[in-house]
């Protein structure tokens, strides 16, 4: 099956393997999101390290998905973790990060599994935070720019 989910409470996880469309992965999250034995207060991931869709998905594609995580963003609390180790995959998932920002969603897309699951529970610093971290000026907070650049797009 080239997408499917799992519950690790509270996280929904989405996986993507190999090819698939974008109507098969917008049915397995609200299927995810709709099924009984989810988490009560569910956060969403979306696990795309074994993902070959996005060779071939035109950005307007991710932008069209994250705007659909956007509208359902209250099924999982508005948090939001993308998984993409492929240089390819972390720069769509960046643009789709940011789209969803617009949304109304808290987007974070790493290349590994442990940060991002950490960083979903709240244990961890954001992304763009760990790849500054030897950056000369330290009195700017790397997050903030990314999250009102979001906001006004």
């Amino acid at each position: 099956m080239p997408v499917s989910y799992s519950f690790d409470d509270p996280i929904v996880a989405i996986h993507m393997k190999g090819e698939y469309s974008v109507l098969d992965l917008e049915n397995a999250v609200l299927a995810a999101l709709a099924d009984p034995a989810r988490p009560a207060r569910p956060v969403l991931m979306y696990d795309l390290r074994e993902s070959r869709a996005l060779r071939e998905r035109p950005t307007e594609d991710v932008r069209g998905m994250a705007r659909f995580l956007a509208r359902n963003r209250h099924a999982f609390n508005s948090r939001l973790v993308m998984v993409a180790p492929s240089d390819l995959a972390f720069g769509l998932m960046r643009l789709g990060a940011v789209t969803a920002e617009a949304g109304g969603v808290v987007a974070e897309v790493f290349r590994e599994y442990e940060p991002a699951r950490a960083w979903l529970l709240g244990e961890g610093p954001p992304a763009v935070e760990r790849m500054d971290a030897g950056a000369d000026d330290d009195t700017a907070t790397p997050s903030e720019g990314g999250r009102d650049a979001a906001a006004e797009w």
